[in-house]
């Protein structure tokens, strides 16, 4: 059985009022991004869509909406090469009353703060190793959640096997709990925990922002108890806005260690990049350059990104 548990999702779920079965409805949202990108990993180069979601966003009631969100981009794989697909990202509906919300289907649902921000407002093209290699992202299940506006807690349990799985091959749930508070200032501290029958992960992690600074950090551990190893993720990130609206600088230090088990396995990551705004987050460049030191064998896995971002 698997699961987890969202939460972050809160500072973007509005509290509805209840209101009459007459009150008027919103009408029908459509949004989405495109982020066309230049990359060049080692040795290798070339364009690529990293993606390119459309959504549709409508209530039904008051206190039921309905969200529909697939992702078009470019796959690669070393039998088709590259062709165009397409897959679901969120398929849910979520119900909400006062400072409750139930949302029921496939939602975004990872411990890590960076995986709750959306990928238009992240200030790097890509996420961290850790978040990427041990850290679930969209799931089915079901989530509760509650907030003040100052403290929000949630609780999901969902099959664990990933996004667009319609079976739960090994009968197995897992369960998570997330919970952030504002502790004023600009600070925000945020813990979580997800637990599954082999498997523990519990996270910690913080923002701050303060006028023109911005900084970031999240730990992640994951133990196995078959074997009884861990895996450990850590990252930080500290940002600097020039010019406001147009010009944001940005450094992040990463570690990522698959298993404590293994010696020369962990690998150290310097990024540093620049977003520059066209029309804040709608239209942006955002330029970065990772260098990857890995402990064991040198690997040509440097990368330089150049990323376009179209938001509507």
């Amino acid at each position: 059985m698997r699961a987890k548990v969202v939460l972050t999702l809160l500072s973007v779920i509005p509290s509805f009022r209840v209101l009459s079965a007459q009150a008027p409805q919103s009408p029908i949202r459509v949004s989405g991004y495109v982020q066309p990108r230049f990359q060049a990993i080692g040795d290798s180069a070339g364009f690529l869509l990293r993606r390119a979601r459309v959504a549709v966003e409508g209530n039904i009631t008051p206190w039921a909406r309905a969200r529909i969100q697939v992702d078009f981009r470019t796959w690669v794989t070393p039998a088709a090469g590259s062709s165009p697909a397409a897959q679901a990202t969120d398929l849910y509906i979520a119900l909400s009353q006062r400072r409750w919300t139930g949302t029921f289907g496939q939602f975004r649902v990872p411990l890590l703060r960076e995986n709750v921000i959306s990928s238009t407002l992240l200030e790097l093209p890509d996420r961290t190793l850790g978040s990427d290699q041990l850290a679930p992202f969209r799931d089915i299940g079901a989530m509760v959640a509650w907030t003040d506006g100052r403290v929000a807690m949630a609780a999901a349990v969902t099959n664990g096997a990933g996004a667009n799985v319609s079976k739960n091959a090994d009968n197995r749930l897992m369960y998570a709990e997330r919970a952030t508070v504002a502790v004023g200032g600009g600070l925000d501290l945020g813990v979580a925990a997800e637990e599954k029958t082999d498997t523990l992960r519990w996270t910690a992690d913080a923002e701050w922002k303060r006028g023109r600074f911005l900084s970031r950090g999240g730990l992640l551990r994951l133990h196995r108890s078959v074997g009884a190893t861990n895996a450990t993720a850590w990252y930080g990130l500290a940002g600097w806005t020039v010019r406001p609206e147009h010009l944001q600088l940005i450094a992040r230090l990463e570690s990522y260690d698959p298993s404590n088990a293994a010696t020369g396995d962990r690998t150290l990551a310097y990024v540093g990049g620049a977003q520059i705004f066209l029309k804040g987050d709608d239209l942006k460049l955002q330029l970065s350059y990772g260098v990857y030191d890995e402990q064991g064998p040198a690997v040509k896995n440097n990368r330089a990104i150049a990323q376009l971002q179209a938001r509507f």
